[in-house]
């Protein structure tokens, strides 16, 4: 028992002083100390008011035999556990933690109790939620925008053109709208999600066309498109702005840095065929779809 005791003050002590959420417990699910910032999340003035107390005195008195349960496993395997739990604290708020337990012991190695921390992820989870939520609206809006976006039919397509196309583009819809019309005319895409992107893949690969937003952040496309034209192995790349506006001012920022044509958003399949037909011709062959 004076054993027990010391364990539990040298403890104490240490918990006072740990950043992050640090408690103990004995074999009985008792609380035998915690750290002050875990007490406050308890609403708690300090450590030493959680002593004697168990998970069903506690705010999450619903996820009390769980936690006891886990705690009665790492008992039982002697070997510290890590899970990801949902806590609720005195404020009434769910929050998300990693949590691990370890198995007390004492200085014959005996097991008296756990002891265990937390981390609070719970921003992280907000944050991964948010970003689930926003996709799925993304996907919601880009379904709304295939629907009008004018796919030919392949009764109506005359010609497939086999280019290798580089699309400069920062919107994640008009992205997938891009790769799924230009791959319906048989080109093969890639990304650039910005112009630094942009003029590191047209250094390093050869392609037959490049569809240019001029919106971009940061560097935006008529930069772009100037850099590319200063260096030696871009200079004679085949480029095409696209722009949300056809102002004559835009149109002429385009010409002025030698872009080879200019297309108002949004596009439509047949307004890329013509333009691949028309600077790619080398690359069309003619389409035949298969009657079933």
């Amino acid at each position: 028992e004076r054993e027990k005791d010391s364990i539990e003050g040298r403890l104490k002590g240490a918990l006072s002083i740990v950043v992050g959420n640090h408690w103990m417990k004995d074999l009985d699910g008792r609380y035998l100390g915690c750290n002050d910032s875990l007490a406050r999340i308890f609403g708690l003035e300090g450590g030493v008011d959680l002593v004697g107390k168990t998970d069903y005195e506690l705010p999450w008195i619903d996820d009390a035999a769980s936690m006891l349960a886990y705690d009665k496993e790492v008992i039982d395997k002697g070997a510290p556990i890590t899970r990801e739990q949902t806590i609720k604290t005195a404020d009434g708020r769910q929050r998300y933690y990693i949590v691990t337990k370890a198995p007390l012991r004492d200085s014959n190695q005996k097991i008296v109790g756990t002891i265990g921390n937390s981390t609070d992820i719970t921003e992280q989870k907000e944050r991964q939620k948010a970003l689930a939520l926003a996709k799925q609206q993304a996907e919601e809006q880009l379904d709304k925008v295939m629907q009008g976006v004018g796919i030919e039919d392949p009764e109506n397509m005359t010609s497939m053109v086999a280019c290798r196309v580089l699309v400069v583009e920062d919107n994640l819809i008009n992205q997938k709208v891009a790769r799924i019309l230009l791959s319906d005319l048989g080109c093969e895409v890639d990304i650039a999600q910005n112009g630094r992107e942009a003029l590191e893949k047209a250094a390093h690969s050869q392609y037959d066309i490049i569809f240019m937003d001029i919106g971009l952040p940061e560097m935006d496309g008529v930069t772009v498109a100037k850099r590319l034209r200063e260096n030696v192995k871009t200079r004679d790349a085949i480029i095409v702005a696209l722009t949300a506006h056809s102002l004559e001012q835009d149109v002429q920022r385009c010409h002025n840095v030698k872009m080879n044509a200019v297309l108002t958003k949004p596009v439509c399949s047949k307004d890329l065929e013509k333009i691949l037909l028309s600077l790619c011709p080398h690359k069309a062959r003619d389409f035949s779809p298969i009657n079933m």
